[in-house]
């Protein structure tokens, strides 16, 4: 096996592991959810009809 194709590996399983390691002690805000949108809040004309 050529030696580019080893630290290329190796660099590879590096970057998986620190992206691993940020995703866990992140505190949990990754995932599905995170890409939801936020929930619409009233709109300035329903506040003034109030």
């Amino acid at each position: 096996m050529p030696r580019w194709v080893k630290v290329f590996a190796a660099v590879f399983i590096a970057v998986v592991v620190l992206l691993v390691a940020v995703a866990i002690l992140s505190g949990g805000q990754h995932g599905p959810g995170r890409h939801m949108s936020a929930p619409a809040s009233p709109s300035v004309s329903a506040a003034l009809e109030a």
